[in-house]
């Protein structure tokens, strides 16, 4: 009687452990699902800010253009502001930073 106890407890043991596994394993794809949605956003979104970096020096190249007869001084700021603004909206590598 005491055997057929312990093999009973022994395959419920079993059963459980089975499933707690399949459990894990399922959560864990799940997880992975997650992650990979995760970096295609990621990926999309850097995309679309490195479009609005595009925008934003086209806009200073266009605000920063000097009229006809610009001193050199005048034209050397111009190129630093021009050089500032191409730095602060370098476009990202994202395929690099996100894939």
């Amino acid at each position: 009687m005491g055997d057929r106890i312990v093999a009973a407890f022994v395959a419920v043991t079993l059963a459980l452990l089975a499933v707690l596994v399949g459990v894990i394993i399922y959560l864990v794809i799940q997880v992975s699902d997650i992650q990979g949605a995760q970096q295609a956003d990621n990926i999309t979104s850097c995309q679309a800010s490195n479009v609005s970096r595009i925008k934003n020096i086209s806009l200073w190249t266009t605000v920063l253009t000097l009229p006809p007869g610009a001193t050199a001084a005048q034209k050397a700021a111009v190129a630093r502001d021009l050089t500032k603004a191409r730095q602060a909206n370098a476009l990202r590598d994202c395929a690099a930073e996100y894939g």
